[in-house]
């Protein structure tokens, strides 16, 4: 009765043998110069929009902000404490994308960790989300600067770069660390970012 049971498994695992092996879609390969127009392309339209919202160039703290900080000056700087966010955020991306999109051509998967990037800057930016980051009347965040948004897409490229250059598990041991060690230190992590956008939406 048991034999008789696998029968149909067996007949099916016969016939798969025989059937064409389905070929996974993937974009198609481009000219370098294109990749690079549609990267740029999307980096620019990104500059266009937080013109738009209105945003300064750079704020007071320069190029750099060390520690934690909290209303106009968060997120004001070229490279701040949640520069490392956005490298844990294109490490998760480089981990979603080599599960789901591996076979792509690698151009395809950073286009796609750039668009990913310029996404999340253009959605944070939103007046209704930068609210959300202000939670307390002291908190005044209106948004990050053009170049500290241009640091954070960098940044998400960089941790894209790392995480494709470790074995999978140390990149997501990685990513857990720094994420522990944001949050630690007085900084949002990405657990604790999305759960202000929702509590301030709500």
């Amino acid at each position: 009765m048991t034999r008789l049971a696998a029968l149909p498994r067996d007949v099916w695992k016969t016939v798969r043998r025989w059937l064409p092996a389905r070929r996974k879609r993937s974009p198609p390969p481009l000219s370098a110069p294109a990749y690079w127009a549609v990267g740029v392309g999307l980096v620019v339209g990104l500059v266009g929009l937080l013109v738009l919202y209105g945003r300064p160039v750079l704020g007071p703290p320069g190029f750099l902000l060390v520690g934690p900080s909290e209303g106009s000056l968060g997120s004001s700087a070229l490279f701040d404490g949640y520069t490392i966010l956005h490298g844990v955020y294109g490490m998760g991306l480089r981990l979603l994308l080599r599960r789901t999109s591996g076979h792509w051509p690698a151009p395809w998967l950073v286009l796609v960790t750039v668009a990913a990037a310029v996404t999340w800057e253009a959605v944070e930016n939103l007046p209704l989300i930068a609210e959300a980051f202000s939670l307390e009347p002291a908190a005044a965040y209106e948004g990050d600067t053009i170049l500290n948004a241009l640091g954070d897409v960098a940044a998400a490229l960089v941790g894209y770069g790392l995480a494709a250059a470790l074995p999978w598990p140390a990149a997501v041991a990685t990513a857990v660390a720094l994420e522990i060690g944001l949050v630690a230190v007085g900084f949002d992590g990405i657990a604790s970012a999305t759960w202000k956008v929702l509590a301030g939406a709500a």
